[in-house]
């Protein structure tokens, strides 16, 4: 309330803050159990924000202001498309009638990780309460730096031989279980994490003209841990961040200061990560219980810098930010580095000790392995096999680990990993809901990201883009899936118009 009038910006940053601020941090004291422990907190926030949103629409509805505040954009159709087809595979789906465990509809609780209807209708409600009203910014930035902080004081603490909160069960440590860092658990989940958050904390410093100095920290923070933890997916989201952030820097001189200051912070966490030694990835007996220490590498040196050289930057471009640089040369520069990839991609003799980079050299020259990615490749592969026996419906929400049990049983193959899901978002989708419900997803996030860029809303679309591109390595759960439906929402009121506003239009 303020001067005696309902405030839904308020209300819209409360909930942000909920779902940027709370939730990464919601667990239970234990690694053991922490995605039921998220999964029940997701379930708990979602009845707290449509609580608040019905109670505030009543509000608005009583004093005839609903149509003045509430915001609507297209792009909420293509998201109820989607949650629709979901609900449809979920009768239709060919393993529709599948039980899980505990005896349970697979296509309602899920399979493993909680990902059936019950959880995707909780991620569609997020989506829908925090696209009605726009969010005042700074109040969910610095909830989501507060929390971003936090977690990264959380894992730093870990490294240091801590069991923080007493997350590791007895006998566990980061030693033995490295896999599990800060407050989300998984890695992999943490990668989702900081790619949704980093960017987001980092576009928000970069594209303002003064103040934001605890996002450039949390975020420099951020960028730290993802150069720590090492998930392939999460530096390949922080190199998109930064060649998106060079993009602002040519397109609007304004960018261009604190866009090296970005970019300082992006090379400071590359070197700190070259100046520890972390027992569990740089150790040849990576389960031995050492302790970190402090190093010097050709990292270190290198990140450093490049970290002053960007600082350097950053203040002449405070002086004097030159020109913006056209279209068509940003296009030319984008195409002619794009080349300059593959090209060196391709045809550079890339040792297989390049991990990654090796596996995609492979590829390219069309020499792929199912094992690539940790069996990865082949997850991917016989995931749109199998798909293409059921393109409409797919095979049910969450039902994959057992039709790709049953599909790799009768075709006689074995990967060298188990999968309860492809380990792509998209392809997980093609398989487990259709065709439909892909293309109503892709249309969403792109939909989303234009309407973003029109408006220059540049923070959410960077982390919206940076997210969507780790999805190709990840997968939804409700360890990180909540935060990008509620981010994914907040776009949705930012890019939309109050409701009298369209009734005008048409």
């Amino acid at each position: 309330m303020r001067h005696g009038k309902v405030n839904p910006p308020a209300l819209a940053a409360a909930l942000g803050i909920l779902w940027l601020g709370i939730f990464p941090l919601w667990q239970d004291l234990s690694y053991a159990h922490i995605t039921r422990a998220k999964w029940a907190g997701a379930l708990a926030l979602c009845g707290v924000s449509v609580a608040a949103a019905v109670l505030m629409v009543l509000s608005l509805w009583r004093k005839k202001q609903l149509g003045r505040e509430l915001r609507w954009h297209p792009v909420q159709l293509a998201a109820a498309a989607y949650f629709l087809w979901l609900s449809l595979s979920g009768c239709f789906g060919s393993w529709a009638g599948q039980l899980n465990g505990d005896g349970q509809a697979v296509v309602l609780m899920g399979a493993i990780r909680y990902e059936g209807l019950v959880t995707q209708w909780c991620y569609g409600l997020i989506f829908a309460v925090m696209s009605l009203f726009p969010a005042r910014e700074e109040p969910v930035l610095a909830g989501a730096s507060a929390a971003l902080t936090i977690f990264c004081g959380v894992v730093a603490l870990q490294y240091t031989g801590m069991n923080v909160l007493g997350l590791f069960p007895e006998g566990r440590s980061i030693n033995t279980n490295y896999e599990f860092q800060g407050t989300i658990g998984n890695i992999d989940m943490v990668s989702g994490y900081l790619c949704l958050v980093t960017p987001l904390l980092l576009g928000a410093f970069a594209t303002r003209e003064r103040g934001g100095w605890h996002m450039l920290t949390s975020g420099a923070l951020g960028t730290a841990v993802l150069w720590c933890i090492e998930v392939q997916s999460g530096l390949i989201a922080l190199l998109f961040l930064s060649g998106l952030v060079v993009l602002l820097m040519l397109r609007f001189p304004a960018y261009r200061a604190r866009g090296c200051a970005v970019l300082a912070a992006v090379m400071a966490g590359m070197a700190l990560r070259g100046m520890l030694f972390l027992p569990w990835l740089d150790s040849a007996t990576p389960r031995e219980a050492l302790p970190v220490e402090l190093t010097f590498t050709t990292q270190a040196a290198i990140g450093l810098a490049a970290a002053a050289v960007l600082s350097a930057l950053a203040g002449l471009f405070g002086k004097r930010p030159g020109k913006a640089v056209p279209v068509r040369v940003i296009l030319c520069l984008v195409l002619a580095a794009a080349v300059a990839v593959v090209c060196g991609v391709v045809y550079l003799p890339i040792p297989e000790s390049a991990g990654g980079l090796y596996e995609l050299h492979e590829i390219l020259n069309g020499r792929p392995q199912d094992h690539f990615g940790s069996w990865r490749l082949g997850a991917w592969r016989y995931s749109l096999s199998m798909s293409k026996a059921s393109p409409v419906f797919g095979t049910g929400p969450d039902t994959f680990y057992y039709a790709m049990f049953s599909y790799l049983q009768q075709a006689g193959v074995t990967l060298g990993e188990s999968f309860d899901n492809p380990h792509n978002e998209y392809v997980a989708i093609l398989s487990n809901n259709g065709i439909p419900a892909l293309a109503a997803y892709v249309a969403l996030l792109a939909w989303v990201l234009i309407a973003l860029c029109r408006r220059k809303q540049w923070p959410l679309a960077l982390s919206i883009g940076c997210f969507a591109l780790q999805g190709i390595f990840s997968f939804s759960i409700c360890l990180v899936t909540p935060m990008f439906w509620a981010v994914l929402g907040m776009a949705a009121a930012r890019c939309g118009k109050p409701f009298d506003e369209q009734s005008e239009v048409n």
